[in-house]
């Protein structure tokens, strides 16, 4: 069935980085080839959420119309959830009352159970991009317990989902093998979740201009951009990690960039007085200004334990880290990138970050960074480009989209 109308739901809202510079764009970039396709873009919204008028032009200028959807992490969930799915129906019907038929595209899993329950309802097609089962993340971190009402109903749905949407989008081998156990009905493919490279390439002038700004000269810099906690290395983790580099290197420079609320916790963290003179921190940055932060810096690590659900996982941060050309750190068993940064050079794997000798990673560090600094970069680069372009990702969508039958 060809599409005659896309509706796009993601349970983050318009504004929040998993959506503005991923689905958001990659949708934006669809429109361009498809000028004419009829977009309904739906988007969950934290209370008190601003979404910038830069992003409501974007929209205005591609033809994609946006529903809002009001939802509270601290409300009654079930409730909302429920409330949620009558206005997805609503609009979804009434899209398709103009359109004609429709692909229903959720992004992530969460989403990807309103795109089937409107499938269900006849609404249209039902597809899913970027489906993690997220039920086993939270289990493994130990934050639902495996027999509560929330994992056993969303485990059912994301099995659910693997065997009935009419297409499933899988960014790892792991989920690939995973969702083919269970026999789907649909079209099954395999994607990691992509960037725009071009804009998150590295910046020489930005990379001198931020140095000095940070007061780095020639050392090697390590940076940090996430979270801590959950699926993510805690924060004693973290600086338990940074501590045991600087004795090994004091040579060796930090930077993290994370929540805001973050900033404060690390420099209350009892190891930041040791750590001061060689690590900066800070809040959030714009998406635009990522890159030149990010060309600052030496190499990217990705701070995720390498627990069972991880080899699930498709870490963003892996291809912003690339794109700016920097090579990482990785635990064995994150996502397909600790396979990919082994096979291209594109960085160092680890055990796990707590568990490194320090001495040793710091040696292997300034062994990778003592190849030809260009070469090395213009590779990751390459790597980002290759497996996180957005181009690949929106040529799947248009080739499941638009397929016959």
């Amino acid at each position: 069935m060809n599409a005659k109308g896309l509706v796009v739901i993601c349970q983050q809202g318009l504004s929040d980085p998993l959506v503005a510079p991923l689905m958001l764009n990659y949708v934006s970039k669809l429109k361009e080839r498809r000028p004419s396709l009829p977009v309904l873009f739906i988007t969950e919204e934290p209370v008190g959420s601003k979404v910038p008028a830069a992003l409501l032009q974007q929209l205005g200028e591609r033809g994609i119309r946006w529903k809002p959807l009001r939802y509270d992490v601290k409300g009654a969930q079930w409730l909302q959830r429920f409330r949620n799915v009558l206005a997805l129906v609503l609009a979804a019907g009434a899209f398709r009352l103009r359109t004609g038929p429709l692909w229903l595209v959720g992004y992530l899993s969460y989403a990807g159970t309103y795109a089937l329950l409107l499938q269900w309802l006849g609404l249209g097609r039902g597809m899913v991009v970027c489906f993690e089962p997220h039920s086993r993340y939270m289990v493994e971190m130990g934050l639902w317990s495996p027999g509560s009402l929330k994992t056993r109903v969303t485990a059912w749905f994301e099995k659910a989902q693997m065997r009935h949407l009419k297409a499933v989008v899988v960014p790892t081998l792991a989920g690939f093998e995973l969702a083919g156990s269970y026999s789907p009905k649909g079209r099954l493919r395999l994607h990691g979740i992509t960037i725009d490279v071009e804009a998150a390439r590295f910046n020489g002038q930005q990379r001198t201009q931020r140095r000095s700004e940070l007061g780095f000269r020639d050392e090697t810099v390590l940076v940090y951009v996430g979270k801590f906690g959950g699926i993510y290395h805690s924060m004693d983790d973290y600086m338990d990690f940074l501590l045991a580099m600087h004795r090994a290197d004091p040579a060796m420079r930090f930077m993290v960039i994370t929540q805001a609320r973050e900033v404060d916790r690390i420099r209350r963290h009892q190891h930041f007085a040791q750590l001061s003179a060689v690590l900066r921190v800070f809040g959030p940055v714009p998406p635009e200004d990522l890159p030149g932060w990010l060309s600052a810096a030496d190499i990217g690590v990705v701070a995720i334990p390498p627990t069972p659900a991880q080899a699930f996982r498709t870490p963003v941060k892996t291809a912003h880290y690339w794109a700016a050309g920097l090579p990482v750190i990785i635990a064995e068993g994150i996502s397909d990138d600790h396979v990919l940064v082994a096979k291209d050079g594109t960085g160092i794997v680890v055990d796990d970050l707590p568990k490194q000798d320090a001495s040793v990673l710091a040696n292997r560090c300034t062994t990778l960074l003592a190849e030809d600094r260009a070469a090395l970069r213009e590779r990751c680069m390459a790597a980002a480009a290759r497996y996180r372009g957005t181009d690949g990702m929106v040529d799947l969508l248009e080739e499941v989209l638009f397929a016959a039958g």
